[in-house]
C-alpha cells in the first residue's frame, strides 16, 4: 500500500509540473491575476504607460472580459486594469489605456509561446504582440513585437493578498546553488574564502527578509543579493601575474602576438621587441578585470572598436575581463570591461589591427606567455606544424574533385619535416621557418583540384550568366547578350561547350564561336577563342 501511494505522489508530482509548464491561454474573468514576464518581474501600469517592474511598484492587478471571438473562433479578450482602464495600443509601439472594450486595439487573443508557461498577447486591432525590449525593471512596455523575443511572452498568476516571496525565494536558490559548486583555493579557477564568506553572509542577510510584511524589503533584499551573486562571479581567480613579469598574448590562429604599433594594438610576428611585451596588472577589487601595459601606456579602447593607449588605469576604457577559455594552459578571451566585444582581428597578416568589437572568432583566442629574456619563442612554429599536419593528415589524394596530387603532398611533408628538424638559435631563424612552412601550406593549398565541368556529348546548354537572377545567354545576329525572357525550343539560347582541356573549352551556338569581347564569329577550331 505504501509503495502505492508513494507511485501515485510521483505522478501527481509529474502532473503538477506540467501543468505548471503550460502557459494560461484562457484566463478565468471571475479572477485577478498579475500578469508575469518572463524576466520575472510584473506588467505595471506606470501613469499613462506601461511598464515592468517589480511586485509592489505599481499597479499590478488585472481582470479580464470576454469580447467574443474572432473568424476562426478563437476567443478575444479585454485586459482591464485596478482602476478599470483597458490595455491597448495607440496604433503604433506604445501601449496606452482606452476606454471602449469594443474597439480592437483594445483586444487581445492569447497564444502559447516557445517559452514553456508563458503566452504571447496578440492585439487584435494592431496586428502585433506585447513585449519589451529589455529585462531591467523599469523597462517599457511596447505593442510592435513580433512575438519570436522571449522579451515578448508572459504569464498570468493569480494576484496573490499580501507579501509574494517567490522572487526572493528564487534569488536564494540560486545563491546557494553558485556557491555549492564553487571551489574555494588560491589559484587559477578557484575562489578566495573571503569571497565565499561574503556571499554566504549575503544569503543569510537575504534570509531574513523572509518573514518581512514589506513588499518593497523583499524586493530589495532580492536585487541586493542578485548583486552580491555578480560581485562572487567578478572574485574567481583567472589569472595569477608575477610580481614585476612581462607577458606575451600569443594568437594561436595567427602566430602572430600582440604588440602596440604607434599607439595601435596589432598583430606582429614574435621578436622580443619591448612592444610585444605586457605587464598584466589586477585592478582592485576583481579577480578578472585588468589593466594591460606596455612600456608607460596602459592599452585602452577608442570608440566603439578601436584601440589607443591611456596613462590613466582608472578609467574604464583602460580595463579588460579575461575570459578563460583553458585555464591549464592559460588560454583567454579580452573583452572590454562591462560590455560586449572580444579582442581579435579581421586579418591574419602581421600588421593587422586587433580591435574590441569582435565576436568568439578564432581570432579572439590569446595565450598568455611569460616573456624571458633572451628565450626564442618557438610556439607559433609548433602551432603551424600542427595544423600543417592536420591538414595532411585530413587530405585525399587522387584525380578527383578537391583532392590532392600526390606531389603536393609530398612537398608539403617535406616542408613540415624541415621545419621539425631544424635546430634555431635566433628568433629570426624560428620566424624565417614559420614563413617557409607558410608559403609551403598556402602552395599545398594551392594545388588542390578545383571541380570541373564536363558537358555531355552532343548535348546543348541554356545557362544564366548572372549570379542572382535569371539573365539567359542570347545569341543575336552579331554578338551575345543576356536576356531574361526564357524560350522553350529558342536555339538561340542553346549552346554546346567544345571541351579543348580541364575546364577550357570552345563554346558555339550553332557554328558560331562566342568570342571574348561577346561577338559571334565564324572561325576554325583551331583559331578558336578559349572560355
Amino acid at each position: 500500500m505504501r509503495r502505492i501511494c508513494s507511485i501515485l505522489l510521483v505522478l501527481l508530482s509529474l502532473f503538477a509540473l506540467k501543468a505548471q509548464a503550460e502557459a494560461l491561454t484562457n484566463p478565468d474573468p471571475t479572477k485577478t491575476y498579475n500578469i508575469k514576464h518572463t524576466s520575472q518581474l510584473y506588467l505595471t501600469v506606470d501613469g499613462n504607460s506601461l511598464r515592468i517592474n517589480q511586485l509592489g511598484e505599481g499597479l499590478q492587478k488585472y481582470t479580464v472580459e470576454i469580447a467574443g471571438t474572432d473568424d476562426e473562433g478563437t476567443t478575444i479578450y479585454n485586459i482591464k486594469t485596478e482602476d478599470g482602464r483597458y490595455v491597448g495600443s495607440d496604433k503604433g509601439y506604445t501601449q496606452v489605456f482606452l476606454t471602449d472594450p469594443a474597439d480592437p486595439f483594445a483586444q487581445y487573443t492569447i497564444w502559447e509561446s516557445h517559452e514553456d508557461g508563458y503566452a504571447k498577447l496578440w492585439n487584435v486591432g494592431r496586428g502585433a504582440y506585447m513585449g519589451s525590449d529589455q529585462n531591467s525593471p523599469g523597462a517599457g512596455v511596447y505593442s510592435d513585437k513580433n512575438g519570436y523575443d522571449g522579451k515578448h511572452c508572459w504569464a498570468f498568476v493569480e494576484a496573490a493578498e499580501g507579501v509574494v516571496y517567490d522572487a526572493l525565494e528564487s534569488a536564494i536558490a540560486n545563491a546557494e546553488a553558485v556557491l555549492a559548486e564553487a571551489v574555494v583555493g588560491a589559484e587559477p579557477g578557484f575562489y578566495p574564502q573571503a569571497a565565499a564568506d561574503a556571499l554566504s553572509a549575503a544569503i543569510a542577510t537575504a534570509k531574513t527578509f523572509l518573514t518581512s510584511q514589506v513588499q518593497q524589503e523583499v524586493n530589495r533584499a532580492s536585487t541586493d543579493l542578485n548583486a552580491a551573486v555578480s560581485t562572487f562571479y567578478t572574485q574567481k581567480i583567472v589569472f595569477l601575474p608575477k610580481e614585476g613579469a612581462l607577458y606575451y598574448f600569443f594568437n594561436e590562429y595567427t602566430g602572430c602576438v600582440m604588440a602596440l604599433d604607434n599607439n595601435i594594438a596589432k598583430i606582429m610576428s614574435i621578436s622580443g621587441d619591448a612592444s610585444q611585451k605586457w605587464e598584466i596588472m589586477p585592478v582592485e577589487g576583481s579577480n578578472t578585470v585588468f589593466n594591460l601595459k606596455c612600456g608607460d601606456s596602459f592599452l585602452a579602447r577608442k570608440g566603439g572598436w578601436d584601440t589607443s593607449v591611456s596613462t590613466d588605469n582608472t578609467a574604464n576604457e583602460t580595463k579588460f575581463e579575461l575570459e578563460p577559455v583553458d585555464l591549464e594552459q592559460a588560454i583567454y578571451r579580452i573583452k572590454k570591461f562591462n560590455e560586449w566585444g572580444y579582442m581579435a582581428t579581421d586579418d591574419t597578416a602581421p600588421g593587422s589591427w586587433i580591435y574590441t568589437n569582435k565576436g568568439t572568432s578564432a581570432t579572439s583566442v590569446w595565450q598568455i606567455i611569460e616573456a624571458v629574456e633572451g628565450q626564442v619563442l618557438t610556439i607559433g612554429l609548433e602551432k603551424a606544424i600542427e595544423k600543417a599536419e592536420a591538414a595532411v593528415a585530413e587530405a585525399v589524394i587522387g584525380e578527383g574533385p578537391w583532392n590532392y596530387p600526390q606531389a603536393a603532398k609530398d612537398a608539403y611533408e617535406a616542408a613540415i619535416a624541415a621545419a621539425k628538424g631544424g635546430t634555431y638559435t635566433t628568433q629570426e631563424e624560428v620566424n624565417t621557418a614559420s614563413e617557409a612552412l607558410a608559403q609551403a601550406g598556402a602552395d599545398f593549398a594551392a594545388a588542390r583540384i578545383q571541380p570541373w565541368f564536363s558537358p555531355a556529348a552532343g548535348t546543348a546548354y541554356r545557362f544564366s550568366i548572372n549570379k542572382y537572377e535569371s539573365k539567359y545567354l542570347t545569341a543575336g545576329e552579331a554578338d551575345a547578350k543576356a536576356s531574361a525572357d526564357f524560350e522553350a525550343g529558342n536555339t538561340a539560347q542553346h549552346w554546346t561547350f567544345q571541351e579543348v582541356a580541364r575546364n577550357t573549352f570552345i563554346l558555339k551556338n550553332g557554328d558560331r564561336v562566342l568570342a571574348h569581347d561577346g561577338s559571334l564569329v565564324t572561325v576554325a577550331d583551331a583559331e578558336a577563342p578559349l572560355s
